[in-house]
């Protein structure tokens, strides 16, 4: 029994993400933007690129997982787009259901080949009431401007309308590991909720509240808003990191902004970092240039891309050791003293800055693009 309790306490700490909803009517094109950094046990992320029930969709996988596929946050060929964080404090009737838990993944999976935007994934809540085996704060839009948050217990659900003035007057809503419809008294990932909360605070006031700040910003954000201050600017050599946005066991980042309108839904766009955010590097594309990426950076193998591994290679150099609580001092002379952080950085914006001007009309700009992509990650993993 001891050995189970700590087993299902590692489980709980190491599967423990942060996200962020932004709805379409404070962003600057009136999109909305989901937002999922990963925490998990799984090191090995795989960018897939399947046919669900009625649906092509695009998502995370763990690598090597063969048996069922799960998706920790996509998005389909009719907009739809879904991400979750796993919640520690739901309340429900856990003495008189025998369910099977920790379907989260099954579930994304199953709703991105058949749902097409907020209203059916809904339904599909509904009719699964006391039957589904998750516990989680679900995060879905669409292409008809939706954005909401899901709270999903195996019995019941409450929605988070992030249009709605009286529920997100600020216009975005965050999610770590605990629910506001479940027990404050429980669940996980109160700091990091803050230090995002103070992050997007700053940046919705500077009009800069975009997948730019997210890719180069958040992902990467070492502060702590507990004691008030960015870990990148410690003077000591190690820092205590468990408790900022990017973590020992953060896996992945993925930003998904949606389309404007139903008809246009296959130009929603993707922004993925598929290892570890302080030694990986972004990959941005159109839902509907998937097939100009190549095995390069799509893994239907279920094999670690090539910026996963290389991610992984430098993290296990960059904390005090890869065992117990070593692993959550971070050596900054690994990520701020030699550079690499802001290399990487550096590295973003000048992808974001190419894929903006790839004329979409020309397949061969699209090509070069990612051609050329594949050449810089190439070269400047040789040199970090």
């Amino acid at each position: 029994m001891r050995i189970l309790f700590i087993l299902l306490l590692f489980y709980h700490i190491t599967n423990a993400c942060t996200s962020i909803i932004i709805s379409g009517r404070i962003t600057k094109d009136g999109r909305p933007i989901l937002w999922k950094q990963r925490d998990s046990n799984y090191e090995n992320n795989s960018i897939v690129h399947f046919k669900g029930e009625k649906f092509y969709y695009i998502g995370i996988a763990n690598s090597y997982d063969t048996k069922d596929t799960a998706i920790w946050v996509g998005v389909n060929s009719e907009g739809f787009a879904i991400m979750n964080t796993a919640s520690y404090n739901l309340v429900w009737d856990k003495e008189n259901r025998k369910i099977e838990l920790d379907q989260e993944g099954i579930l994304m999976k199953k709703v991105l080949g058949k749902c097409k935007n907020i209203k059916e994934f809904e339904q599909y809540l509904i009719s699964t009431n006391g039957k589904r085996g998750v516990e989680a704060n679900f995060g879905v839009i669409d292409a008809y401007g939706g954005a909401a948050y899901f709270e999903v217990s195996p019995d019941s659900f409450v929605k988070y309308d992030v249009n709605d003035l009286r529920i997100a007057p600020e216009g975005y809503l965050i999610r770590t590991n605990y629910s506001f419809y479940g027990d404050l008294n429980k669940g996980y990932g109160f700091i990091r909720y803050k230090n995002l909360q103070e992050l997007v605070f700053l940046d919705k006031n500077r009009g800069k509240l975009d997948e730019q700040a997210i890719i180069l910003n958040y992902s990467r954000s070492l502060y702590n808003d507990i004691i008030n201050k960015d870990g990148a600017y410690c003077r000591n050599r190690f820092l205590y990191f468990n408790d900022c946005i990017v973590r020992y066991t953060t896996v992945s980042s993925t930003i998904i902004k949606g389309a404007i309108s139903p008809e246009k839904s296959e130009l929603t766009e993707l922004f993925v970092i598929p290892g570890w955010p302080l030694k990986a590097v972004v990959i941005p594309f159109r839902v509907k240039d998937v097939k100009y990426l190549g095995d390069f950076f799509i893994n239907n193998d279920l094999k670690p891309s090539f910026i996963n591994k290389k991610a992984l290679e430098l993290k296990y150099k960059s904390v005090l050791f890869n065992k117990g609580s070593g692993k959550n001092y971070l050596d900054l002379n690994t990520i701020v003293g030699n550079g690499s952080l802001q290399k990487i950085i550096d590295f973003d914006r000048k992808t974001l800055v190419d894929y903006k001007n790839i004329n979409f009309s020309d397949k061969k700009s699209i090509e070069r693009f990612y051609t050329d992509l594949k050449n810089r990650i190439i070269n400047f993993y040789k040199h970090l």
